[in-house]
């Protein structure tokens, strides 16, 4: 059992203690006053009877007895042997919580590690900074790339469509393409971003000229 698993059920028998000594002092004190009555009241009789065996709902209790029943039908000795039971269970409960020595030496070291977390924290923050304005740099660099490159992309198609019509001994220059390992960059670093529990939305109209910008990339390869 883990240990809020183990404080949780501490609570618990503690609820349930309180409530059955409530009961056990209630029938204790109206069995103290039935005794004091003569042996040959009926009526006593009848309420030590209840006291001592407990009741059923259906027994037609004496109004004595219910008016201190709160919801428990147990006699005074049933109530008295789960009493001693439930101190028991808590007893043992208890035996499984850390000494207050293990308790001190955990919190010292809780502590430690708190203190190197936040210094860590710290350090992924001023590296966080530098990054966003990497990145904030990188993003108008993008945009102008994305620009140059629509710009050619009309006299690009209209010179392949003239060269292949004419028949022409013109060399078409091939679409810049990036090396492998660079085009892998942006993939890592959007790798790197989400391990650090950055998961903004990409804006809707980046992300469709990412798309168009790669279909345009895919169709100046088919054609050269």
């Amino acid at each position: 059992m883990k240990l809020p698993e183990i404080r949780r059920e501490i609570k618990s028998a503690d609820i349930r203690l309180a409530r059955l000594r409530e009961h056990r002092d209630k029938l204790k004190k109206l069995r103290a006053g039935q005794l004091l009555k003569p042996q040959d009241d009926r009526r006593a009789q009848e309420v030590l009877r209840a006291i001592e065996r407990g009741w059923l709902p259906s027994d037609g209790i004496p109004p004595e007895v219910a008016e201190i029943a709160s919801g428990l039908a147990k006699g005074l000795p049933a109530t008295e042997t789960e009493i001693a039971e439930v101190e028991e269970r808590r007893a043992l409960l208890v035996e499984q919580l850390p000494s207050e020595e293990e308790v001190a030496a955990a919190t010292e070291r809780a502590s430690e590690l708190a203190a190197h977390a936040e210094q860590h924290r710290q350090q992924v923050v001023s590296v966080w900074s530098d990054l966003v304005g990497s990145l904030e740099a990188a993003e108008t660099i993008a945009q102008d790339l994305v620009a140059k490159r629509r710009e050619g992309e009309k006299p690009h198609h209209e010179l392949t469509a003239l060269v292949s019509a004419m028949g022409l001994d013109v060399t078409v220059p091939k679409p810049f393409k990036p090396e492998v390992a660079e085009s892998k960059l942006a993939g890592l670093l959007g790798t790197l971003l989400r391990r650090c529990g950055y998961s903004q939305e990409i804006d809707a109209s980046l992300a469709g000229e990412v798309a168009d910008a790669r279909r345009s990339v895919e169709r100046e390869e088919v054609a050269a």
